[in-house]
């Protein structure tokens, strides 16, 4: 069997299921970090005012920034933080996977994809190390930098389906059917937290803003990922479904007889 037969790659790690899967399980590790963070919190934690953030902040007491002056208080700032780098960890390894996946598939289309994907994972990593107390500055560009790069993913990829799809009537290896206008729909409220959040002013609901921001986002990537996982198994499904009846027909091809021994059966029949 040829390693890259469809069957040979059904199972293999190095696939869009596999890519899919890492990115669900970025998303899950940010939000149960939140939701770690939220439960331990020293006082009363606001939706409203304490930003997301502020859930990684090292220290306790009152913090002053840009956006506001708020109490900040997590005694298990340091896992929260980690579950942040864990989450661009498996966001860089997901878009290294797609890479490899594509590169053996001929999908050129998931490179562009792919790399803002990486750099957000990048820019993830980096947030959850430099924090908002202590950095705030740093902390913030790296924010923007990542909501940038995968507002980006998000544009280059629905352009990308939908060439594909015009062009050779397929569903694109990454994202298929609904799954292109909920990324619209989620890309926008992503844009319009973000633009509030900055032009709103201080102390006006931060940390509801930079949610709908940044969650929106963590949100997408955990539907993205589902929906790269089940595409992935239609598609290897389909693979399969073509190579068995392509099997049975080599099969069907091989046991018939040949018109030559056909037409020398009749000959031999009319002698006698």
């Amino acid at each position: 069997m040829s390693p890259l037969s469809p069957r040979s790659t059904l199972h293999s790690p190095v696939s869009y299921r596999t890519a899919g899967v890492l990115l669900v399980v970025s998303g899950v590790l940010l939000l149960v970090g939140q939701i770690v963070g939220m439960l331990r919190w020293r006082g009363m934690f606001s939706l409203m005012d304490n930003r997301p953030s502020d859930l990684v902040a090292s220290t306790c007491g009152v913090l002053r920034d840009s956006y506001g002056t708020r109490f900040v208080c997590n005694p298990v700032h340091g896992f929260t933080a980690l579950t942040v780098v864990l989450s661009g960890v498996a966001v860089l390894v997901a878009a290294a996977v797609m890479v490899f996946a594509a590169r053996r598939d001929g999908d050129r289309g998931v490179y562009g994809t792919s790399g803002l994907l990486a750099f957000s994972g990048l820019m993830t990593c980096a947030s959850g190390v430099v924090t908002v107390d202590r950095y705030p500055v740093a902390h913030d560009v790296f924010l923007v930098l990542y909501l940038l790069s995968v507002w980006g993913a998000m544009e280059v990829l629905v352009d990308s389906a939908t060439r594909h799809a015009e062009t050779t009537g397929d569903a694109h290896p990454l994202i298929y059917g609904a799954y292109v206008p909920v990324t619209r729909v989620m890309e926008f409220l992503s844009i319009v937290g973000a633009l509030t959040l900055v032009f709103s002013g201080r102390d006006v609901m931060p940390g509801a803003f930079e949610r709908v921001a940044l969650d929106t986002l963590t949100l997408w990537t955990v539907v993205f990922g589902l929906g790269m996982f089940s595409l992935g198994g239609a598609a290897d499904r389909e693979r399969l479904r073509v190579v068995e009846m392509e099997r049975m027909h080599r099969e069907a091809r091989a046991g018939q007889p040949s018109s030559a021994s056909l037409d020398g059966f009749g000959r031999e029949e009319s002698e006698r």
